[in-house]
């Protein structure tokens, strides 16, 4: 048997202990999937969310700098010029507080639960089943909405 012929039986093998994990172990391995499923969004989440804290702050740092320059600038009315002098403290402010809050998360970052290329299968196979069952619902719930309009308009 040629390597890629052993690689693709290895993967079927896989999916199919992944399934059997699925037809065999009833509800709490489907609720153990989608917890291990739903911990590794929130980590992601996490990731993302302290990456866009860090993106923040930058973004204020350059609308500080452009405050500052706009202050510089003879543009400015009056009322404008407050405005602005008060936007630089509260920006500053605000910078601040999300590198404080990124420096604090990106310090203690969460792991998630190791997932085998079985559960992994699973979790796919969940997932799909999951949509159909949504799908499902919602055929049924259009199908019962048309019936509805069509003896509303006989009516």
């Amino acid at each position: 048997m040629g390597e890629a012929a052993r690689v693709a039986n290895e993967r079927i093998d896989t999916a199919n202990r992944g399934k059997k994990m699925l037809d065999e172990g009833g509800p709490d391995v489907e609720l153990k999937l989608r917890c291990k499923r739903q911990c590794r969004k929130t980590v992601e989440d996490d990731s993302k969310q302290v990456r866009a804290l860090d993106q923040l702050a930058r973004d204020y740092d350059d609308a500080i700098s452009k405050l500052k320059a706009s202050l510089t600038t003879e543009a400015l009315q009056p009322e404008e010029k407050y405005d602005f002098e008060q936007l630089v403290g509260l920006y500053e402010e605000r910078k601040a507080a999300c590198e404080r809050a990124s420096a604090a998360l990106a310090n203690l970052p969460p792991p998630s639960p190791f997932i085998s290329q079985e559960e992994e299968d699973a979790i796919r196979m969940l997932a799909v089943k999951d949509k159909y069952q949504v799908a499902q619902r919602e055929a049924s719930n259009l199908a019962a909405d048309a019936s509805a309009a069509a003896r509303a308009a006989t009516s």
